[in-house]
């Protein structure tokens, strides 16, 4: 036995450490702002983007002061907040009145809209109604139902 009680787990390092802390103020941050309209990282994970509906520049400043690596974060502009994306995504089973012929439906954070996957042969159909009611902040693709793997 060489000493190492261990068990095969490494230490992380300082950066290592700091750069999970950073992440995890990133998240907390973003989840309490109402402003908050999506994040993503960029550069292999290297680097964060937010987004915000307003004040961007206050709110990166303010966001920024609580990091140790000030630069891993950059903000950008969108017009919707995430809040809204999940308010619409809730209410596509009403606007439709079903969920017949839908494949999936959920927020898409860069695309800063809902997107709605149609079953191609109720693709028209849902595009026609979605697209009258909500022409800006949807996004209809076709899509195919996902089945769960055999065993």
């Amino acid at each position: 036995m060489d000493g190492d009680d261990s068990g095969g787990a490494h230490e992380l390092s300082e950066s290592a450490r700091q750069w999970f802390a950073d992440l995890s103020i990133i998240d907390h941050y973003c989840e309490s702002a109402p402003e908050y309209a999506g994040r993503w990282t960029e550069d292999n994970g290297r680097s964060y983007v937010v987004a915000f509906t307003r004040d961007i520049e206050l709110l990166l400043g303010q966001l920024q002061r609580l990091l140790s690596d000030p630069s891993m974060v950059r903000a950008v502009h969108f017009r919707y907040s995430y809040q809204h994306l999940l308010e619409v995504r809730d209410r596509i089973p009403s606007i439709l009145g079903t969920t017949d012929g839908l494949a999936a439906w959920g927020p898409d954070v860069k695309g800063n809209c809902v997107v709605v996957s149609a079953l191609p042969e109720h693709f028209v159909e849902i595009r026609r109604i979605l697209m009258a009611t909500n022409p800006n902040d949807v996004r209809v693709e076709v899509g195919n139902p996902v089945f769960p793997a055999e065993t």
